[in-house]
This record gives C-alpha cells, structure tokens and sequence, in this order.
C-alpha cells in the first residue's frame, strides 16, 4: 500500500499529525486489532495515508475536517474532552477525543466539523465533553445498519442547558446543546 508505515514498537508512544493548511479532510480508520489503524489526509488531489501499529494514541492538529469510522462489529464510541487540551503537544489548543471500544483513540483540535461513523452493529455512541475543541462547529453520526438498534446519548454539564431533538428523517435527527 502507498504511504507511511509507522510501527511505534512497544511501550507507549504517540503519533502527532500537525499542518497549517486548512480544508484538509482527515479520515481515521480504526484497525484490525487495538493498536492499528489508518489515518488519510485529503486536500484537492493530494493524500497522505499514515498507516499504523503498535501505537495508542494518534493526535491530529491539522486544519481541516475529521471523520472517525469505527467498525461493522457493535461498537462503544465516546467522544470526551482530550487529555492533552492546552498543553505544548497540542500547540495550547483545546482537544478533544474520540474512543472506539479498546481501539487506539484519536485526539484532535483545529476541526470545523466530526463525523462518527459507527458502520454496522448495535452501536451506543456518546457525546460527553464540557468544552470545545478548537474550531469544531459541528458534530455528525451517522450510525449506518440496522439503524434501529443504534444509540446516541448526549451529556450535558452541572450548568443549565437546553439540549433540543429536531428529527430531520426517520433515523436521522439534529440534537442542539446550547446554555
């Protein structure tokens, strides 16, 4: 396959994807045991494929999209603060994380928009985190077949919040969460 292998050994070790350029749409993919995995950049014609194992976590800084799939098997996927927010790693941005079952998670800021893309299976998906991550204006899931055995929980903080269900088709919906 073309592109970069990476092979971070044992122990524990990260992978920090960073850019400047923005509109570049990032696709992670997570692997065929817990610690693979694929990570594609997309701007225009170009692609940067990052292909991944013996690694924990990927953090991904470059400005753009993300997309994170997860597998046709039924999934756990969380989305939560990233434990790196603020810190040099990241460039001081806000991060946050996405988690698939007990698959490598990715960690990232400096994205307009996340989709989720649960695939196949029974999936529970949970959005949980009291910040925002640097440029995220949005967040999809998509929690493809069968659809009606998919779940989405959405966590609110201490604060008062209004959090609002607008179905948009029989199963697909926008959930706002707002103080």
């Amino acid at each position: 396959s073309n592109g970069i292998t990476y092979d971070g050994g044992s122990g524990n070790d990260t992978l920090v994807l960073e850019g400047s350029t923005g509109g570049v749409a990032s696709a992670y993919t997570v692997g065929s045991t817990a610690d693979r995995g694929t990570i594609i950049h997309t701007l225009g014609a170009n692609t940067q494929a990052v292909f991944f194992q013996n690694l924990e976590p990927v953090i991904d800084v470059v400005v753009g999209t993300l997309t994170v799939n997860a597998t046709n098997a039924a999934n756990a996927i969380t989305y939560t603060g990233g434990p790196n927010s603020g810190t040099a790693l990241v460039g001081g941005t806000t991060t946050g994380q996405v988690a698939v079952d007990d698959f490598g998670t990715i960690e990232f800021a400096n994205k307009t928009t996340l989709t989720i893309n649960a695939l196949g299976g029974s999936d529970t998906i949970s959005l949980s985190t009291p910040t925002t991550p640097t440029g995220l204006t949005g967040i999809m899931v998509s929690g493809g077949n069968p659809t009606a055995s998919d779940e989405v929980v959405v966590n609110g903080t201490s604060a008062t919040e209004t959090i609002q269900f607008t179905p948009t088709a029989t199963d697909a919906a926008l959930v706002t969460v707002g103080a």
